[in-house]
């Protein structure tokens, strides 16, 4: 089972494969209308199939998202800095470009609770990188008055 998650180099789509061998285990939603048999493959349906994909296309607007480079830290030896902001806007419409569609994906389930569910984990994902960039902010500019003052509150 390793080696369908891990190749020692990278991550294979783990987490599509954890949203498709749930979907096998749980099985059909009983509440919903009774599926066609020839919609199953391998036990998995196309709706199933579909919500791992979306997974993993919100996965990789994340990592395209992330790949975003800050340009205050680049020196002139880097490469020119028009090129890197051209860059960053790319990734910036690449990473929107595959949410919209993973959004399109989930509006096309037509199941609420599978969006709501995901809105959820997106804005989860988003406050805990919001939450990482500030604390790492914080440690890297601490200046001299913001020392004193921490010091004389204590």
């Amino acid at each position: 089972a390793r080696g369908f998650v891990y190749d020692s180099r990278n991550n294979l789509q783990m987490r599509g494969l954890v949203v498709l061998l749930m979907s096998k285990a749980a099985g059909p939603n009983k509440s919903s209308e009774v599926p066609l048999p020839h919609d199953m493959v391998s036990g998995i349906y196309s709706s199933q199939r579909s919500l791992a994909e979306i997974t993993e296309l919100i996965h990789t607007a994340f990592l395209v998202h992330r790949g975003i480079v800050d340009i205050r830290q680049l020196k002139s030896c880097d490469g020119p800095m028009k090129d890197m902001q051209f860059g960053n806007k790319m990734a910036i419409l690449s990473g929107d470009f595959l949410l919209a569609n993973a959004s399109m994906g989930l509006a096309q389930l037509q199941n609420t609770k599978v969006v709501e569910l995901v809105s959820s984990a997106i804005g989860d994902l988003v406050q805990g990188i919001y939450y990482e960039n500030s604390i790492l902010s914080e440690e890297n500019n601490i200046t001299d008055d913001i020392g004193t003052s921490r010091s004389e509150e204590h």
